[in-house]
Order: C-alpha cells, then sequence, then structure tokens
C-alpha cells in the first residue's frame, strides 16, 4: 500500500465524535478581548471533556480553532454564535493529532 494511503487509514482509525464546546468566560465583556475555554467531549468516553484548552481574545480563540481543522466558515459560525450566546458547542470528528492539541 502507498505511504499516503497508510497514513489516512491511521488518521481515519484514530478518528473520534465528540462536542466541541467554546465557553465565553466572561459573558459582559468585549467579545474581541473576552478569554474563552475550548473543550472536546469524546461520544466514546462518557463522563467527561478533555483537558479544557484557553484562548484570550477571538484572535486566538481562531487561530485555535484552525489548528483543530475547523474551515473559516464554521470559525466565524462560533464566533458568530457567541455575540448573543455565552457558550456554543458543535458535533465534530477529529483525529487523534488533533485531540493532542488539549
Amino acid at each position: 500500500m502507498s505511504t499516503l494511503f497508510v497514513e489516512h487509514l491511521r488518521k481515519t482509525l484514530d478518528a473520534r465524535d465528540g462536542f466541541l464546546h467554546v465557553v465565553r468566560a466572561e459573558p459582559g465583556g468585549p467579545l474581541k478581548q473576552a478569554p474563552f475555554t475550548v473543550m472536546f467531549a469524546r461520544l466514546d468516553a462518557p463522563g467527561g471533556f478533555m483537558q479544557p484548552h484557553y484562548c484570550q481574545g477571538l484572535a486566538d480563540l481562531t487561530q485555535f480553532l484552525r489548528q483543530l481543522g475547523l474551515a473559516k466558515r464554521a470559525s466565524e459560525s462560533i464566533q458568530s454564535a457567541l455575540k448573543s450566546r455565552e457558550s456554543v458547542s458543535e458535533r465534530l470528528t477529529l483525529t487523534q493529532d488533533q485531540i493532542a492539541l488539549f
């Protein structure tokens, strides 16, 4: 098998479904500088979240969401929802490499 195909299979088989939760820590403050907590809860590991990742401001949050592999549109959707809500949850699949960012 080709190396690329083997690598793709490894990443696919190591993928985990779950919910990405983004929580705005200070709902009353300006969104641009707000602190955020980003957590991933795997569906196959009931009872808890992965270690949280903390972001300071929208730029930091955007950068982290891009590191996780979220498309620009998905990242913008999360940011837009945070303007009117304290938290946002999105169901997605992350590879072990992406999960390791937490």
